[in-house]
């Protein structure tokens, strides 16, 4: 009888310390849990982030990033920066949607509109006035890359920049472009709004991955495109159909008078070797 409890007992021990490894076991083996957030709707980029359009869910601590392993705040708002990014007032970069989980990709620190989102930091966003011919298409969408060409009146067209990209496009409700935006640099947005006010703009779509440039090795282009914007400075409008006048430029008389500027300069050389003559003779 007492053998026998001390058999139960040593059962009661095993099973017990049974347990307790199966449950070391299984929080060894069980994934590390921590929380992140998704968004309750759809929301447009350039919204700043706020606590009532996110939710709470339950995630695994590591995810697989290129292969590997990474921590998942290396990738995704937890609880852990969740207050700090709220009060930071972060804002939105991309479109999301409803259920998406909230990454820190998804943030900027600059808020503002979808066209500000997605420019380079540096950058400077430029409208100008187009249609569906000098626009291209009515087709053209933001991303597009483009050649921009001027056109002065009657003194031809030149291109002005190249591979430019574009923001954004306005239409109309009849889906008519009436204006693209280019991202530029502040040398080019001095091109390109003087251009677009003395003469008439044209976008040639390109393809940005196979385009070669043409501007660097032709500077005559270059020449070209300062010389009807010289020309305009002194005019007291900015019309290009005055360019045709521009035979007044061609002010080749002037050279005509330069013979005899060269006549004034003949004869008060010419007194110079004769006065030694006169000495010679009295010796």
């Amino acid at each position: 009888m007492k053998k026998n409890k001390q058999i139960l007992i040593a059962i009661a021990l095993a099973v017990v310390f049974a347990l307790c490894a199966a449950y070391g076991v299984y929080r060894i083996l069980e994934p590390q849990r921590t929380t992140i957030y998704v968004f309750n709707d759809d929301y447009t980029t350039g919204t700043q982030v706020t606590a009532d359009m996110l939710t709470p869910v339950q995630a695994d601590a590591s995810v697989i990033v290129a292969g590997g392993t990474a921590d998942a705040s290396s990738q995704f708002i937890t609880s852990a920066e969740y207050r700090d990014m709220l009060q930071s007032g972060n804002s939105l970069r991309i479109d999301v949607a409803k259920g998406m989980p909230l990454m820190t990709s998804m943030l900027s620190l600059i808020g503002g509109n979808r066209i500000e989102m997605t420019m380079q930091s540096t950058a400077i966003a430029v409208t100008v006035s187009v249609d569906g011919v000098t626009g291209i298409t009515n087709d053209l969408g933001p991303g597009a890359r483009v050649n921009i060409y001027v056109t002065y009146g009657a003194s031809g067209t030149t291109l002005l920049l190249e591979n430019m990209r574009v923001l954004a496009v306005n239409k109309t409700t009849t889906n008519d472009i009436i204006s693209a935006t280019i991202e530029v640099d502040n040398s080019e947005a001095i091109k390109l709004i003087e251009a677009a006010n003395r003469g008439t703009i044209y976008l040639g779509l390109v393809n940005g991955n196979g385009y070669q440039s043409v501007l660097e090795p032709n500077t005559d282009d270059e020449q070209d495109a300062e010389t009807p914007d010289a020309d305009l400075e002194n005019l007291p409008t900015g019309d290009p159909s005055v360019l045709e006048d521009e035979p007044a430029p061609e002010t080749s008389p002037a050279p005509e008078t330069s013979p005899a500027a060269d006549a004034t300069a003949a004869p008060a050389t010419s007194p110079a070797p004769e006065a030694p003559e006169p000495e010679a003779d009295a010796q």
